[in-house]
């Protein structure tokens, strides 16, 4: 059931923006730079063209993602 709500909206919307956008929300409440954003949906995009699995690229999103400083900010 893990990322069924960000599956589902990557399908809806078809773009890694819309993944980095709810993931963005999510776990940096919108203060993501947009260089990160930038960063992490080409990583989506280029793991996604790598493995065909939209699992590992939210997967690799979700690394990145907690490595940002906007993440780890209180």
């Amino acid at each position: 059931m893990r990322g069924v709500f960000l599956h589902v909206l990557a399908d809806t919307m078809g773009s890694a923006a819309a993944i980095v956008s709810a993931l963005d929300l999510l776990l940096t409440s919108g203060r993501l730079s947009a260089h990160g954003r930038a960063v992490i949906a080409q990583a989506y995009d280029d793991e996604l063209a790598r493995s065909g699995s939209s699992a590992s690229a939210l997967k690799t999103a979700e690394i990145l993602f907690v490595s940002t400083p906007e993440f780890h900010a209180t």
